[in-house]
């Protein structure tokens, strides 16, 4: 996982501790999932690239992410 990633809201989906640690994400079935949701093979691949990308956020980018966050109590 990079800061490229990290906060996107179209890839980042909550996973089950067998799945996240002792899985290493379970890449096939998250693809798999991902593709149910709706997501095309070019998105994915895409966002496969976001991987390489670098990404430093500023305070004001941060704050808003905070702002905009779901949180289910």
């Amino acid at each position: 996982r990079n800061n490229s990633v990290l906060f996107d809201r179209r890839i980042v989906f909550p996973q089950c501790m067998r799945c996240n640690v002792f899985l290493n994400g379970n890449k096939v079935s998250y693809t798999l999932y991902m593709l149910k949701k709706g997501h095309t093979v070019s998105q994915l691949e895409s966002f496969e690239n976001l991987k390489y990308a670098t990404k430093k956020y500023t305070i004001p980018e941060l704050e808003e992410i905070i702002e905009n966050c779901e949180i289910d109590e």
